[in-house]
């Protein structure tokens, strides 16, 4: 936890705080974060997505879900116009978990990131209002879905190596493969 405040009330409290940093871990919710060594990330700047807060609290929790998806972390983040609880910063404008992380983590100035539990490869998700769902009835919104973090994470890499850093995958299993694979958080190391 790089945080030391216990709350955060503004997109510009945060900003203050992690200025300088130039290292961040993305944490989404694929089955690929039951093998991190949580500790290890823990000494750095992490930003959780949605439902992370179950396995780990993040320093900033983002919660794009419809479904509210509270945490314990100190700097709780949606877009404008979400439906989360009251106690999230409203910043922004709506778009899936992992661009909107990576948007927030490149604004800060962060130039190395890692993506750990971005696997974007599962049958299942988790539809709209929370339930657990199979692919069944979801496969043009899973396939855009897909596309968009792509795209963003696509996006994000080539604007991290023009600043001098890198976007790197975590997650062995991960369909975005083409990253740089780094085990760095991993329990074995």
């Amino acid at each position: 936890m790089k945080l030391t405040r216990s709350i955060y009330n503004s997109i510009e409290d945060i900003r203050a705080e992690v200025q300088g940093l130039k290292t961040c871990v993305i944490l989404g919710t694929g089955a690929s974060i039951n093998n991190l060594d949580f500790n290890k990330v823990g000494e750095f700047l992490t930003i959780g997505i949605n439902r992370i807060g179950r396995a780990f609290t993040p320093d900033i929790h983002i919660n794009i879900d419809a479904t509210t998806w509270d945490s314990n972390s100190p700097a709780k983040l949606t877009w404008d116009g979400s439906g989360a609880a009251d106690n999230y910063i409203r910043y922004g404008r709506h778009c899936a978990g992992i661009p909107y992380a990576l948007r927030l983590a490149i604004e800060f100035g962060i130039i190395n990131i890692y993506l750990c539990g971005i696997d974007l490869n599962g049958f299942h998700f988790w539809d709209p209002k929370g339930n657990h769902a199979t692919l069944e009835g979801y496969e043009k919104y899973w396939i855009h879905l897909k596309r968009i973090h792509l795209e963003s994470i696509i996006q994000a890499a080539k604007a991290l190596k023009i600043k001098g850093g890198g976007l790197y995958n975590c997650s062995r299993s991960s369909f975005i493969d083409f990253l740089e694979y780094s085990d760095r958080f991993n329990e074995a190391n």
